[in-house]
């Protein structure tokens, strides 16, 4: 888009060089670019050279927040009834899974699981059971400010949330990382 200050279209001289940022589903696009044209004919844009080399890279699969004091449960996939739920903090959270730390370890990396949660989403608690299968496991010590605890932590990767749950998770994080 056209270089912008306080809503109004900046003077752009041709030949002036512009480092160019772009994305296209989960890449990421870099480049170096000279303004061939300026014009604001039929609205404000750019004719920009053909770049030399492009610098693409993999962004990771979803955006990813850390949100305060978020805990939650983790019980397996195929609990029997009466299944103690172990309880875990959420470190953090995207659409696509979520990083916890539990007090033990609860089963292992490829294992299915159900993690349960509640966010606030639209002024009210909203409760989540989302499958999720183990992707990364490992034992940690927390640091001094969070009382050296011994910790597991688990990646759990969520197995196809429904479309109303993705988009609630995700308006959540969006609304999460506005508010800051």
């Amino acid at each position: 888009s056209h270089p912008v200050k306080e809503g109004t279209p900046l003077s752009v001289e041709d030949g002036k060089s512009f480092l160019v940022r772009g994305f296209s589903g989960r890449r990421t696009y870099e480049f170096n670019a000279y303004v061939l044209s300026s014009t604001t004919t039929p609205f404000p844009h750019l004719h920009l050279t053909f770049p030399k080399k492009i610098e693409c890279m993999t962004m990771r699969g979803a955006l990813r927040i850390k949100p305060k004091s978020l805990a939650g449960w983790i019980e397996p996939a195929r609990a029997e009834p009466g299944t103690i739920k172990m309880p875990m903090i959420i470190v953090d959270l995207s659409t696509s899974g979520v990083r916890v730390h539990a007090k033990r370890q609860f089963g292992d990396i490829g294992d299915e699981i159900k993690a349960m949660f509640r966010l606030p989403i639209d002024g009210d608690e909203q409760l989540f059971l989302i499958p999720a299968a183990i992707r990364k496991l490992y034992n940690e010590t927390l640091p001094a400010e969070l009382g050296n605890a011994e910790v597991t932590t688990y990646g759990l990767e969520f197995l196809q949330p429904e479309g109303s749950v993705r988009m609630a998770l995700q308006g959540y994080i969006y609304r999460t990382m506005v508010e800051g």
